[in-house]
């Protein structure tokens, strides 16, 4: 009772003295309010590196120094993946956009492209397993005579004249590549597709070799993009990624497959989170000061009360930011949403002062003597609310996670900022504004008084089947809650929708290609060869690499294999001829069409006649086309048909030629490009573990 009226005591001289002075309290305020505008302008800033929201003393984040300082050049990039029909374009596409990436020294520091290195080039067949480079080798020797034939003639006719002598000849001197039926299947589709008008390309190293020289990536293309970051920015990497997005659409061939660039990675995850944050914060402030206003003219009926309220709170935004630039001096990503929240909590206390004071002039005629009435009724309660509401924020302290904690110390604070606010400035502000005082009580829409009764008889008539069935469910509530799944990966955080997101998913589904791995550092050779091997016993890990790993085994035996694959190309083992352009092969097709029919009458198997007959078709549809053109478009149908076929024949074949080259490889012969991101200046030798299972699905 003594602590009542005390704080009644309180309140009456505080709302007093507002009352007795209100130009003098509103002087006071603004001038406050433009100190701390300036001074929460001028020393809040938002720090949007996603690093610093953990605190720096955390284990992970001192862990995490120690590799940055190792091993820099692969921390705060970006992942760029390249994808496309054939594996030859993808290699083609990433190099050239790597080219473009790497000349705009504004936005990048460095470009690194992992299969774009002489060294792989020469050596690559070495990284076969030796099942795979056998494999190769004998795709090579069925298709020595093909390639010998077309190399002498690099052109669509000779392209068709190997076909056509396939088919004249006699079943077991047919010297084609693989089966004749399936490589027919495939020149059908290409030759349809490019007839009709969409863009393609046949892959001629999946015909030779497999896509085994392509790795275990499927087909995609890497670059490790390291940008340059202004963090005075929402979005410290923008220009960089407005600048690759520049560099994706130059690299498109309108005569050629659409080639897809997925844009990942640390920094361009954290991109399309900045991206969301900001404009979901916008959109939520927005939505958040519509519906206060609404709530606010449906509650008060008066625009001026609205306004009074508004004005009150936007003074208690302005105060909470100068405290925020006091209390933390940077904003983080989470942090910056106790805005958001300050406009829901701190819009309560006028809204109850507001009403009480409404409820009070039908008692008091006098609005000084009713104004004073509400701060000593409401007063009390708001700092109750005030301080419950904060305990379960103020609960958000103590944690190492910076952007919790930062968010529960300034959205509790600011709860008691704003109620300071509104007590001060909100019946100053009423004291000014007129009210016609009724003396009966404000009539209230008939059909809100009749739903009010009736929900208040409704409950106390059913009040004990109300307690029971509130007590069942929360019996069952306590039930499910013990079912909750923990959902620990942190990428199902951000918009499952975004670029990022789709690219990072779609990686972690193989494992050689996972970005969600872990990094082991060792101090030796001798220890990091040991952890390897333990690492390697463990059921969860698929694989480990280091850079021991580098050094191929069974040199000597796949050595020995491909100095035969040399052997079996003979003079053709030096450089693949460019193609050269076709002036007429109407001749050429209007042979193999000839052989295909004759072939048609001996042929019994259903697979064969139907790709032979599909095949024929084509031919025709393309002899009609040239029929039907005129130079040059005569001239630019042709060779797109023979880029269609025959486009990536030089580039796979030279790039073959290239690994026939391949030597022995020690430890000390690899280039320091390589062997830097994984053995240290300092002697850090760093494993980098693969998951067995996809992380995308939580049960693993």
């Amino acid at each position: 009772m003594m602590l009542k009226n005390k704080s009644n005591k309180l309140l009456s001289v505080w709302g007093g003295w507002v009352l007795n002075h209100p130009f003098s309290v509103l002087i006071i305020v603004a001038l406050l309010t433009v100190l701390a505008g300036q001074y929460a302008g001028s020393h809040l800033s938002i720090d949007t590196d996603t690093q610093d929201m953990v605190a720096p003393n955390a284990p992970f984040q001192q862990n995490r120094r120690h590799f940055e300082k190792a091993f820099a050049q692969d921390l705060h990039t970006l992942l760029l993946v390249v994808e496309s029909d054939t594996p030859e374009l993808t290699k083609a596409a990433t190099k050239r956009l790597g080219r473009l990436l790497n000349a705009d020294k504004t936005n990048f520091d460095s470009v690194y492209i992992p299969s774009e290195n002489e060294f792989f080039h020469q050596n690559g067949l070495l990284y076969l397993a030796p099942t795979e480079l056998q494999a190769v080798s004998t795709n090579l020797s069925q298709a020595q005579p093909f390639i010998g034939r077309i190399s002498q003639e690099p052109n669509l006719t000779g392209f068709f004249s190997i076909f056509e002598d396939a088919l004249s000849a006699k079943a077991d001197k047919q010297d084609l590549p693989i089966d004749l039926a399936t490589l027919i299947d495939k020149v059908s589709l290409a030759l349809h597709k490019s007839i009709n008008g969409e863009n393609n390309l046949l892959s001629w190293e999946g015909l030779i070799a497999d896509n085994k020289l392509s790795g275990k990536d499927g087909g995609k293309g890497f670059i490790t993009v390291s940008p340059k970051f202004d963090y005075t920015q929402i979005r410290p990497a923008e220009h960089a990624i407005d600048s690759v997005r520049k560099a994706i659409a130059e690299i498109q061939q309108p005569d050629l497959p659409e080639v897809k660039v997925w844009i990942t990675g640390e920094v361009g995850l954290e991109d399309d989170e900045l991206v969301g944050m900001s404009n979901g914060t916008f959109n939520a402030c927005i939505f958040s000061v519509v519906l206060v206003l609404v709530i606010l003219l449906v509650a008060y009926r008066s625009i001026l009360f609205t306004l009074a309220t508004l004005f009150t709170l936007a003074l208690g935004m302005v105060f909470c930011g100068a405290f925020a630039a006091v209390a933390v001096k940077e904003l983080n990503l989470i942090s910056v949403a106790f805005a958001v929240s300050n406009i829901g909590l701190g819009v309560e206390y006028a809204i109850h002062f507001c009403l009480r004071y409404k409820d009070n002039l039908q008692h008091h005629v006098n609005r000084e003597r009713a104004i004073r009435s509400t701060l000593i009724s409401t007063g009390p309660s708001l700092l109750l609310c005030a301080g419950t509401t904060s305990i379960g924020l103020y609960a958000f302290v103590p944690t190492d996670y910076k952007g919790v904690s930062e968010l529960g110390l300034l959205a509790g604070t600011s709860l008691f900022i704003c109620l300071v606010v509104t007590l001060t400035v909100l019946p100053a502000l009423l004291r000014f504004i007129p009210v016609k005082v009724k003396s009966e009580p404000l009539a209230t829409h008939p059909f809100l008084a009749t739903l009010a009764e009736k929900m208040a008889n409704y409950t106390l008539h059913y009040a004990k089947p109300i307690a029971i069935g509130t007590l069942l469910i929360s019996i069952l509530s306590i039930g499910l809650v013990f079912k909750v799944k923990t959902d620990f990966n942190p990428i199902n955080l951000r918009d499952p929708n975004t670029e990022s997101v789709i690219a990072f998913k779609n990686l972690n589904k193989n494992p050689d290609t996972t970005p969600m791995t872990l990094t082991v550092l060792a101090e030796d050779a001798a220890k990091a060869k040991a952890m390897e091997q333990k690492l390697l016993s463990l059921a969860t890990v698929d694989k480990t690499i280091s850079v021991f790993d580098f050094v191929p085994e069974q040199q000597q035996d796949k050595l020995a294999t491909i100095e035969d694959m040399a052997l079996i190309l003979g003079a053709q083992a030096q450089e693949f001829p460019a193609l050269k352009v076709d002036n007429d092969p109407i001749p050429g097709i209007n042979r193999l069409i000839k052989a295909i029919d004759q072939r048609l009458l001996e042929k019994k198997d259903a697979h064969e006649l139907a790709a032979l007959a599909s095949f024929k078709k084509e031919l025709q549809d393309m002899l009609l086309e040239l029929d039907t053109r005129q130079q040059p478009s005569r001239r630019l149908f042709v060779e797109k048909i023979q880029t269609t076929l025959l486009g990536t024949l030089p580039d796979a074949m030279n790039q073959l030629l290239v690994g026939m080259g391949a030597k022995e490889i020690a430890l000390s012969d690899l280039p320091s490009d390589i062997k830097d991101r994984w053995l240290s200046k300092e002697g850090w030798y760093r494993i980098q573990i693969f998951p067995k299972k996809d992380l995308n699905d939580l049960t693993n």
